[in-house]
């Protein structure tokens, strides 16, 4: 299942958007440590991709591929959510932006990618300042999974690419 969305934020109801944020942020603390069933967990990542488009004011073109069949695991949504965030934060590029986020389930792990458009740093900027987010997501990683995940990370000049790989 794939969908594909371009966001325009020209006609978004600001109401409706402060009701959404305020719902997400009081579940955040409970969402920390607990985990969620997958489709919930992916039912959470669309409600907070629907909430971003009510948010950002520039075009976005947002592809979320799922697969059919969600098996029945538990998941942490926060990393997910993180990840999104990160992506909304740098996908803003003057020719297109977009985000790419894809749930790749087997038997034994779940794959999550998820790939951005990214402008072009410039030089003044402290990339280790930059990657603060990066690195409290590797935290919380760590403290979810031990040394039981992987987390590759492809920066290059125009796109930003997480690949996370986490057991169920």
């Amino acid at each position: 299942m794939s969908n594909k969305r371009v966001i325009d934020i020209e006609d978004s109801n600001f109401q409706t958007k402060m009701i959404a944020e305020n719902i997400i942020k009081k579940q955040f603390p409970e969402l920390m440590v607990e985990c969620m069933t997958a489709f919930e967990t992916i039912e959470l990542i669309n409600c907070f991709i629907s909430l971003m488009e009510q948010r950002n004011s520039n075009l976005i073109e947002v592809t979320s591929v799922i697969p059919e069949q969600i098996p029945h695991v538990k998941l942490p949504p926060m990393p997910f959510i993180s990840l999104l965030e990160n992506s909304y934060k740098h996908c803003y590029n003057k020719s297109k932006s977009y985000i790419y986020i894809e749930f790749i389930f087997n038997e034994t792990f779940l794959n999550c990618v998820i790939r951005n458009s990214k402008l072009k740093i410039d030089k003044k900027y402290n990339k280790e300042q930059l990657g603060i987010s990066l690195n409290n997501i590797k935290v919380s990683l760590e403290l979810l999974y031990k040394n039981n995940y992987q987390m590759n990370i492809f920066d290059k000049e125009s796109e930003f690419e997480v690949n996370l790989k986490i057991p169920i």
